[in-house]
């Protein structure tokens, strides 16, 4: 069984949707951030940094980093073709967007969200503009590809990647917003969230994005 430790509309949503799809026995353990349990001893020696998710394996190992997550799940069931294998003409794209995602479009958020921890300036201002600004291209290059070749990241082929940006599309400063901004990518969104694996556990997350 897997333990995935998480809380609510956090990162960890992406590898729930994922083991939801892939039909994987798990148990949930949401952290009470508010309380300061991912501060905690008992799971800073899961997590070092304190940070969700995490995913201990069913052999007792650890794993963090949602899109290294989602690699090692979708490389670990092939049969459910919810990624590119190593071989395929599709798997380089379908690695670009995920480090993509993972690098430029979740780093982009926590600055708007968190700029004070990116500067030591008295006035983090300037870095959440910046953030919003990487925020908008980086969605715009996503948009282009959505546009061109859509409605996947892969086109026609539905992957892990679809479901890691449906979630950090969910995490904008103005969601309504930026999906009138970028409609190939609410039209991405709302496909993830018709599938029967992600509307199960969206109850569970919407109410927090």
């Amino acid at each position: 069984m897997y333990t995935l430790y998480n809380t609510p509309g956090a990162g960890g949503f992406v590898v729930q949707a994922l083991l939801e799809e892939l039909g994987l026995d798990h148990k949930l353990v949401h952290l009470d951030f508010d309380a300061g349990e991912h501060k905690q001893k008992a799971y800073t020696d899961l997590n070092p940094l304190g940070q969700v998710p995490t995913l201990v394996l069913p052999d007792g190992s650890v794993m963090t980093e949602s899109a290294a997550i989602l690699i090692y799940l979708c490389d670990l069931h092939p049969e459910a073709g919810l990624a590119p294998s190593p071989a395929a003409r599709l798997r380089a794209e379908y690695l670009r967007w995920m480090m993509m995602l993972s690098s430029g479009v979740y780093t982009a958020n926590l600055r708007c969200y968190h700029p004070e921890d990116f500067t030591s300036a008295d006035d983090p201002e300037p870095v959440r503009e910046v953030g919003e600004r990487h925020l908008t291209e980086r969605w715009a290059v996503v948009e282009e590809q959505l546009g061109a070749g859509g409605p996947w990241l892969l086109g026609d082929t539905y992957s892990a990647a679809d479901i890691y940006a449906m979630m950090i599309a969910h995490w904008a400063p103005d969601p309504a917003a930026n999906f009138a901004r970028f409609p190939y990518l609410k039209r991405l969104c709302d496909g993830v969230r018709s599938r029967p694996a992600v509307a199960r556990i969206l109850p569970q997350h919407d109410d927090f994005w």
